[in-house]
């Protein structure tokens, strides 16, 4: 086991069934739509290592199941992290973390609850409508 920390996170996506690039170009509104029409927290996760110092960084599995990040984790170091979406609905800290390793250097973040299943459920928001795209957490455009 090497020192240092594994990060696992939940992507976000558009839906599997919506094509962006299709909606602009049919210029839909993008203001007359929810965030959870066109994204989703996709159920889908993405890991890797980190040094204590953070001068050394190595990719770990994407596009995994959360059961299958955790075990690469596991592998990897003695503390681990995974986020749920943005701490939505299924728990963790006020970010949606989860301290998942056999180290918890933070007792304020809950313990993975190895019960949990993770599927792909709707992105709650924010995120900033235009008439042409939209912005999610004060990041780029997207349209």
């Amino acid at each position: 086991m090497r020192p240092g920390a594994v990060f696992i996170a939940e992507s976000l996506h558009h839906w599997p069934h919506v094509d962006v690039a299709d909606l602009v170009r049919r210029g839909v509104d993008f203001r007359t739509l929810q965030p959870g029409d066109v994204l989703c927290w996709t159920g889908r996760f993405a890991a890797h290592w980190q040094s204590d110092d953070d001068q050394e960084f190595r990719d770990g599995p994407a596009d995994v199941s959360v059961e299958e990040a955790i075990a690469w984790g596991r592998s990897q170091a003695d503390v681990l992290w995974v986020r749920v979406g943005d701490g939505d609905l299924l728990g963790g800290d006020e970010e949606g973390y989860f301290s998942a390793g056999v180290r918890h250097p933070d007792p304020e973040t809950p313990r993975w609850p190895e019960e949990m299943k993770v599927t792909a459920r709707p992105y709650p928001g924010p995120w900033t409508a235009h008439a042409d795209g939209f912005e999610v957490g004060g990041g780029s455009r997207i349209y």
